[in-house]
C-alpha cells in the first residue's frame, strides 16, 4: 500500500456560507478551508464560559492532513500560573467515522479562563496564516528531531 491514503471524500458543491460561522472563528475556518485537501464541514465557537471552541473538518488524503497538523503552533495542553491564577489551554484533534464511513477530524480548541482560549485561537490563526504563507517554515521541529529546536526553545529563549 502506498504511503498516501485517501481518508475522507472532500467535494467543492457550494462556497461556505462565513456570514453563518459565529463571528469569532469565521477567520479561523477559513484559513482552515484554504489549506489545500482540507475542508470545513461544522464549527461551533462555544457560546458559554465552559464550552470549547471547535471545528469539523475531512481531508482528501494523509499528506494534506499532515501539512495542515503540521501549522499548529501546538498540540496538546499548555498550563501555566499567571498573577496566581492558573490558566490552561489546549489544542487536540480527535477522529471518528461519519455516516458515510470516512474520517471526520474536530479540532477542538479549549482554555480556562476563556480569555486564555480566545489568546490561543489569535496564535493558531497566526500559525495556520503564516504556514499558508511560507510553507516550508510551518511547525519547528522538535527536540527529537535533527536540529534539536522546537517552537518552545524558539519562543523562550529570546
Amino acid at each position: 500500500m502506498g504511503a498516501e491514503r485517501n481518508i475522507g471524500i472532500v467535494s467543492a458543491e457550494n462556497a461556505v456560507p462565513y456570514e453563518e460561522i459565529d463571528s469569532e472563528i469565521r477567520y479561523l475556518v477559513k484559513l482552515i478551508n484554504s489549506f489545500e485537501g482540507i475542508r470545513t464541514v461544522f464549527s461551533c465557537a462555544g457560546h458559554k464560559e465552559t464550552e470549547e471552541t471547535y471545528v469539523s473538518f475531512i481531508a482528501e488524503s494523509h499528506a494534506d492532513l499532515q501539512r495542515f497538523v503540521n501549522a499548529f503552533p501546538f498540540l496538546g495542553w499548555r498550563s501555566a500560573i499567571v498573577a496566581n491564577r492558573f490558566s490552561w489551554t489546549a489544542i487536540y484533534i480527535n477522529v471518528a467515522l461519519d455516516a458515510d464511513a470516512n474520517l471526520r477530524f474536530d479540532l477542538r480548541l479549549a482554555g480556562e479562563p476563556r480569555h486564555a482560549q480566545r489568546v490561543m485561537l489569535e496564535d493558531v490563526e497566526r500559525a495556520l496564516s503564516g504556514a499558508l504563507v511560507t510553507p516550508e517554515l510551518s511547525h519547528p521541529s522538535c527536540p527529537n528531531c535533527a536540529s534539536g529546536r522546537s517552537a518552545d526553545t524558539e519562543r523562550y529563549s529570546r
